[in-house]
């Protein structure tokens, strides 16, 4: 697990589909601003001898979080999911998740017991998205590397980079704009199925897939085996599912899916990153960001 210690004097500064980065993938709040927020001058939030009890300490941590999460969603904000968003504001959700991730980690056993599967479980609303990787010298934001996993079948997913704000690739390919646009996915943990569906002026796209669950925790792959596009008002639904098949037996095997890795998690929010590296928020609230 990643240690971070955070001071005053360091500078300030998704759908593949599951948003897995095939159907997704694709603020100037830096880490001395954190700092600013969460701790007094010269001092550290984590790693440092305490006067206070345990529970103050804790009680501390858990404030500092919530201020930094609630910090995050006024962020993304009147970005139109990611779309609008500078590179300052990019710099400032990354100093922003990396301070959720590192002090307040996804529970190793999200994905395996029954009871703390059900946070993730259910219907989630894609805020934002962005990527993981601003291919910039930021010294003061760690770089982010996924976990390797031992399984064979993550070999054959498509790795390359996105770079995508506020859209989503359909098949990889075709980019679908998510900006002021209702996103959702779908987590169906009985099932082990994940859908997405994203709504357009004139139609709507739904991907759904099966997921398995990766060696590394918290991480789940997904296979893509449905996509329906319906005209509204009309009725007529397309069925474009055999897509999937005819692009892993182009691509020599490669799936149409990816590996999602849940990277925070509470009742409010989730943060995840894919297999080419996004990052997107998504929240249980389809009003907790401003559009």
């Amino acid at each position: 697990m990643r240690k971070r210690i955070f001071t005053n004097a360091i500078s300030s500064s998704v759908l593949a589909v599951i948003f897995s980065d095939d159907i997704v993938s694709t603020s100037a709040f830096g880490l001395g601003k954190v700092l600013s927020r969460f701790s007094s001058p010269g001092n550290t939030i984590i790693g440092t001898e305490s006067p206070f009890p345990t529970f103050f300490n804790d009680n501390r941590k858990t404030s500092q979080v919530e201020a930094a999460k609630n910090e995050l969603l006024q962020t993304i904000s009147s970005t139109k999911n990611g779309k609008e968003s500078s590179l300052e504001t990019q710099k400032q959700v990354l100093s922003l998740v990396d301070f959720l991730e590192t002090q307040a980690p996804t529970s190793p056993t999200l994905l395996t017991d029954p009871m703390e599967s059900m946070k993730i479980d259910g219907l989630w609303y894609l805020q934002y998205t962005q990527p993981s990787d601003l291919g910039l010298e930021v010294d003061d934001i760690p770089t982010w590397k996924p976990a390797t996993s031992s399984l064979d079948v993550v070999s054959k997913l498509d790795t390359r980079q996105a770079n995508n704000q506020g859209t989503v690739s359909f098949l990889g390919t075709v980019a679908v704009d998510t900006s002021d646009r209702l996103t959702t996915q779908t987590i169906d943990i009985a099932q082990s199925r994940v859908t997405n569906f994203v709504e357009q002026n004139l139609f709507t796209v739904e991907v759904a897939g099966s997921y398995e669950l990766d060696t590394v925790p918290n991480r789940v792959i997904v296979s893509f085996d449905k996509c329906d596009i319906t005209i509204k008002n009309t009725g007529l639904v397309l069925d474009l599912s055999f897509l999937f098949d005819l692009r892993s037996f182009l691509k020599g095997g490669l799936k149409a899916g990816g590996w999602l890795e849940t990277t925070y998690i509470d009742d409010d929010i989730r943060i995840g990153r894919g297999n080419r590296g996004s990052l997107f928020v998504l929240t249980r609230d389809k009003g907790a960001v401003s559009p």
